[in-house]
């Protein structure tokens, strides 16, 4: 049987040319060798992050009991500090401090007038200051011009706008005449 070949020249199939054939096994240990390069990358990179994780986790709970000592901790300074923040807040941090006031008291004071009670109350209406006290008589002076003049200096350093209140009583005690007297200086 003879073979007859009709085809065109260009299209007729040539025996003994060069057939273009694609190494399939080649390719498939190619492909294979970058799948598992790309998944032991992958996996490698899932196993760092699994570690710093547990690390993560292990830091976390440590923080935990930290923050529980630390809220602890605070609560107690918060309830052993309310009476000084009171005070703080009553006697120190007002418009006019308490040291001034008690400095002018010790400042102002005559020989002949001697403090037996001294208050300074603060509250959220206004301040109060309550001096008793009393006062002897000196050669030409009576005690209560020089308690007046006490007290009209103190009041004179004074925050503005103080009220002042005297109550005066005389006593007499061992041949010697004593003027009592209560002051009452008030502000906001």
């Amino acid at each position: 049987m003879i073979l007859v070949n009709l085809l065109p020249s260009q299209l007729r199939h040539r025996k003994g040319g060069t057939e273009v054939t694609f190494p399939k096994k080649q390719i498939g240990k190619i492909v294979f060798v970058l799948f598992l390069s790309v998944t032991m990358v992958f996996f490698a990179q899932y196993l760092i992050s699994l570690l710093s994780i547990k690390g993560l986790q292990n830091r976390w709970t440590l923080l935990q009991s930290d923050l529980l000592r630390v809220d602890k901790l605070r609560k107690e300074l918060e309830s052993g500090s309310k009476a000084e923040h009171s005070f703080l807040d009553k006697y120190v941090l007002s418009n006019y401090r308490t040291t001034e006031i008690l400095s002018s008291i010790s400042e102002f004071i005559p020989d002949s007038v001697w403090l037996i009670e001294l208050r300074v109350l603060r509250e959220a209406s206004g301040n109060t200051l309550v001096l008793k006290g009393a006062g002897r008589s000196k050669k030409g002076r009576s005690s209560l011009q020089d308690i007046e003049k006490y007290l009209r200096d103190l009041k004179a350093k004074s925050p503005p706008n103080t009220e002042l209140s005297l109550t005066t009583t005389r006593q007499e005690k061992e041949m010697m005449e004593l003027t009592l007297f209560t002051a009452v200086f008030k502000w906001v």
